[in-house]
């Protein structure tokens, strides 16, 4: 039960992770879960941050080459 709080809630708290990406919120948020809890969510946080990169990547990609064929 207490996993499938977590998964609700989980996309709320990514956000506020990836926005804030302060070390005291993971490590506040760490500690109140268990260990297997704690792991699901420490990975389910860096699938998301490599998400944001990923399409940061690509727009800059694609804003370069747009800037190239423009030229």
């Amino acid at each position: 039960m207490q996993a499938t709080l977590i998964r609700r809630l989980s996309k709320h708290i990514v956000k506020d992770i990836l926005s804030h990406s302060e070390d005291e919120i993971i490590l506040g948020l760490v500690a109140q879960l268990d260990a297997n809890e704690a792991t699901d969510l420490l990975q389910l946080v860096s699938r998301q941050k490599q998400k944001k990169n990923y399409r940061k990547t690509r727009r800059r990609i694609t804003r370069n080459s747009r800037r190239a064929i423009a030229i």
